[in-house]
């Protein structure tokens, strides 16, 4: 699938090369902004179930439990999905995914048969953050943005460099290797800066399971067997968490119970 997908990307950018000219490069933004819409309608509706068995969750009590938290928030979903995740990891998760009509709730079978009603609420209650906090139409801005000035300096390395490695111009395929060498460095750059957005919001939402299910013992226990079941470290040092973390460690989510209950 991502071999695919990447000669689509790689072939698209190149086509744009060629019809666009000088300004190529903001058209590459624009296809970039709706590539990234439309996966996002059909990731969870085709390619998730290439991979995994998706079917209804068919728990009525827990729906209903789920049902409520949603109340309030202007959350339209289409439905909430088990995720069979058991056939290969006991790892438990769970993801809101999705657009438009296409927007579900995904809750991984490990999750499902090893957290309480209370704790999958918490979970859950995570995930409704996203959505309460607007985080996936930041996430596509911030992305959108960051293919803006990837582009733009790939266009600046190829006119300057391009000729003068031997290449026949800007616009010349033999050059795919200095293409993917700039927008891997600047993506190498700006990781750590990207893990810290992500962990921001990740905080965001924990504090809103936290209040939103006004329960911080079932919070302690659900990011505990997260915890262990994910094998996390639970207090890594702050230089790897910078480099490398897109999540809060165990132990700072666990702060935020003490952070609720002072505030």
């Amino acid at each position: 699938m991502g071999g695919v997908l990447g000669l689509g990307m790689v072939s698209g950018l190149y086509a744009i090369l060629w019809w666009a000219g000088e300004w190529w490069w903001l058209w590459a933004t624009v296809g970039w902004l709706i590539l990234t819409l439309l996966l996002g309608r059909l990731v969870p509706v085709l390619i998730l179930p290439l991979f995994y068995k998706v079917t209804r969750l068919d728990d009525p009590g827990l729906l209903e439990r789920l049902r409520a938290l949603t109340r309030g928030t202007g959350l339209g979903v289409e439905g909430v999905y088990q995720l069979k995740l058991s056939d290969e990891t006991r790892k438990a998760n769970a993801a809101l995914a999705g657009m438009g009509r296409t927007r579900r709730v995904l809750l991984g079978d490990t999750l499902l048969d090893q957290f309480t009603p209370e704790e999958i609420e918490v979970v859950f209650a995570h995930e409704l953050g996203h959505h309460v906090h607007r985080h996936l139409p930041k996430m596509v801005l911030v992305s959108v943005l960051l293919a803006l000035v990837g582009f733009w300096l790939v266009d600046l390395s190829l006119r300057n460099a391009a000729v003068t490695l031997g290449y026949d111009g800007y616009a010349d395929p033999a050059a795919l290797p200095l293409v993917l060498l700039v927008l891997g460095v600047l993506g190498l750059i700006l990781a750590p800066v990207q893990n810290a957005l992500s962990r921001f919001f990740e905080n965001q939402c924990d504090r809103y399971a936290l209040v939103r299910t006004g329960n911080a013992a079932a919070y302690r226990s659900a990011f505990v067997k997260l915890a262990r079941l994910n094998k996390a470290d639970p207090d890594p040092q702050p230089l790897v968490v910078w480099l490398f973390y897109d999540h809060p460690p165990i132990r700072r989510r666990l702060a935020q119970t003490e952070i609720a209950r002072l505030s």
